[in-house]
């Protein structure tokens, strides 16, 4: 599993206890996030976008459980990355406007900055 998120190829140096906890935080973000759209769908008026997060963040979490040797092909593998980005980015587009439009805490800012880090480092493994 530890090839899973392409970070293996990025800095093959990489220990094994970083290289983990890397691929723990790409694996269960997306699993952070749904919970979190789950319970502001349970507010009052919870916001439109929730839904959309909760559906991204399922589509994210499937996009990296295919299995590797699935994807050996490194067009498919390409394709892979990129939906991922895709995802990401629907992710980062749909927290901003749960934020914006039910009210801004600290940890949607820290959230959105880390789908900004993910963001990157799935952009530098696939330009690589």
């Amino acid at each position: 599993m530890h090839t899973t998120p392409l970070i293996a190829e990025l800095a093959p140096g990489m220990s094994p206890v970083l290289l983990s906890l890397i691929t723990l935080l790409v694996m269960t973000l997306p699993i952070m996030i749904a919970l979190s759209a789950l319970l502001r769908l349970r507010e009052s008026t919870p916001p439109r976008a929730a839904w959309s997060c909760v559906i991204a963040a399922v589509l994210l979490f499937l996009s990296w459980l295919v299995p590797p040797t699935w994807i050996s092909d490194p067009a498919l593998r390409t394709f892979r990355d990129f939906a991922a980005l895709v995802f990401y980015g629907w992710l980062l587009f749909d927290w901003f406007r749960t934020g914006r439009d039910h009210g801004w805490s600290v940890m949607d800012v820290f959230i959105m900055i880390l789908i900004t880090c993910l963001i990157a480092l799935t952009g530098w493994a696939v330009l690589i």
